[in-house]
């Protein structure tokens, strides 16, 4: 039988009431914190019985408690969380996405390229996809660094 875990509790902490859970162990890989600490922003002098802390807090838990469902969930199944993550930025970019499928099934050539072709025209009017360096760039950052060093 699976353990019930206790509802939230306010925690005092440096005058302010706080929500304080350990990250659970077969989670630690996937969310990198030991423990989760999160401030209500409530003084602990303007709610000496915790009663807002308290609902604050147990709202906020089941918020944690269903953000590591959700690792969990694509922890097992990472494929569909990355391909829905692809179209959804596809269609920010308007560009129009075509799966494998659809592609191998084409009419023609032209109609499987359309949707490459967009997405050169893209870049081509907006530049480098956000967070990308160029080249040139990236080797001068890489001479700089080595530089920055100091001596060998």
């Amino acid at each position: 039988m699976a353990n019930k875990q206790r509802p939230a509790q306010p925690n005092k902490r440096n005058g302010y009431w706080y929500l304080v859970r350990r990250v659970p162990k077969r989670l630690t890989q996937l969310d990198g914190r030991g423990t989760v600490a999160w401030s209500t922003g409530i003084a602990v002098r303007d709610d000496p019985r915790a009663i807002r802390a308290t609902i604050l807090v147990r709202k906020r838990d089941d918020e944690l408690q269903q953000h590591w469902k959700k690792l969990l969930a694509e922890a097992a199944s990472p494929l569909p969380h990355i391909h829905r993550a692809n179209v959804e930025r596809a269609a920010a970019l308007q560009i129009p996405y075509a799966s494998s499928q659809q592609l191998a099934t084409s009419a023609s050539l032209e109609e499987a390229l359309r949707p490459l072709r967009a997405a050169v025209r893209h870049l081509g009017r907006e530049g480098a996809p956000a967070g990308s360096v160029p080249h040139t760039d990236a080797r001068r950052h890489r001479g700089n660094a080595r530089r920055d060093a100091g001596p060998r």
